[in-house]
């Protein structure tokens, strides 16, 4: 699974195409993601849904859920829905692009990431979103019956994903600085004077 996972990062990442695809489904479903959410906090006590609210604790979600309007859930739901596609999109531009970039700066770094099969790693952040969005919706269909674990997990996940999203996003940015400093430092080796005699 893992090698037919990394072999797609690598065919995006190597097809320009299928790149500018991804990022335009990340993209599109980001901005649906945030119409829902505009039309979604009238109707829940100005709140974001719970997958928007970075701070949010175990001892606010069943308190939200009581505030919600009629409408609201149904809402929630069509939000869950793009939330599947979203975090996948976006998991697969950024591991494609670090790819990319590893692949054109330094190929040997980028080899032993592709014979480990690390270059799927950018796509846990998907897994725990994905956990997270379950986790919400489960304690929303269950909801006004509570139970003590949902909030745990919902917030466990919600932490591991901003953690995976913020790490793997500050690498991709790292890598493509890196790859940029070499692009340019090889540029201009290329074009000192008397270096093509």
């Amino acid at each position: 699974m893992l090698r037919t996972l990394q072999d797609q990062v690598l065919r995006i990442s190597r097809t320009g195409w299928l790149y500018l695809v991804v990022a335009a489904l990340a993209i599109a479903s980001l901005l649906v993601l945030q119409q829902i959410a505009t039309a979604f906090r009238p109707l829940a006590g100005g709140m974001d849904p719970l997958d928007l609210q970075h701070a949010l604790a175990t001892s606010e979600i069943y308190p939200q859920f009581a505030g919600y309007e009629p409408g609201a859930r149904d809402l929630y739901l069509r939000f869950a829905l793009i939330d599947l596609g979203f975090p996948l999109f976006s998991g697969l531009f950024l591991a494609a692009t670090i790819a990319y970039a590893l692949r054109s700066s330094a190929p040997g770094v980028y080899q032993r990431l592709v014979d480990k099969r690390l270059l799927v790693l950018p796509l846990l952040g998907t897994v725990f979103d994905w956990l997270e969005n379950l986790a919400v919706l489960t304690a929303l269909v269950r909801y006004p019956v509570e139970s003590g674990a949902l909030p745990v997990l919902i917030v466990a996940a919600k932490r591991a994903k901003l953690a995976c999203v913020t790490g793997f996003n500050l690498l991709m940015l790292g890598v493509l600085a890196y790859a940029a400093v070499r692009y340019t430092a090889a540029r201009i080796r290329h074009a000192e004077p008397g270096r093509d005699q």
